[in-house]
């Protein structure tokens, strides 16, 4: 009897310990240093000041004798975290919000990718007509290229590289 017991027990206190383990490993909060229950956000180690430098490239049909003009920037911005899994990017001096719609993206410095945790970008709300956009980040370095063809009228496009200057 005293074996049947024994047997119960080791078998509630093992059953009690695999519940408990499972209730600790299944918690997806993080308790902070300060207290506070906060969910880590994967986006926080590409938050800080870089240096980027874009080239934009322009191809122009239309006018008397094609051309191809190309410019290249160097500036320091800011990467910092937006809506739910999206990056808010300045890479341009005197910059200001994308205009998205209607028509093609005019992208005049700031952009709004979604980011993966594996730091693929990419830009769902951004239709570009015989065009693209994609792009990566690391801890510490980021690329990306967008393009878009005007009509019959032109095509740009724009390479924008960054190696992270420090946490903001």
């Amino acid at each position: 009897m005293k074996t049947v017991k024994k047997a119960i027990l080791k078998t509630l206190a093992m059953a009690m310990m695999i519940a408990f383990c499972l209730f600790v490993s299944c918690q997806k909060e993080r308790i902070q240093q300060d207290g506070s229950n906060k969910e880590e956000d994967y986006r926080e180690e590409w938050v800080g000041t870089w240096d980027f430098t874009t080239i934009d490239y322009m191809q122009r049909w239309m006018t008397p004798v094609d051309t191809l003009l190309i410019d290249t920037i160097r500036y320091t911005g800011t990467i910092t975290t937006s809506d739910t899994n999206k990056l808010k990017i300045v890479f341009k001096p005197d910059a200001s919000d994308p205009r998205i719609n209607p028509g093609p993206p005019v992208i005049r410095g700031i952009v709004y990718p979604t980011v993966d945790v594996f730091g693929n970008l990419s830009y769902p709300e951004a239709y570009f007509d015989h065009g693209h956009f994609r792009g990566f980040i690391s801890k510490d370095s980021i690329c990306m290229d967008y393009s878009q063809t005007y009509g019959h009228f032109a095509t740009a496009w724009h390479t924008i590289t960054g190696k992270k200057v420090s946490k903001l």
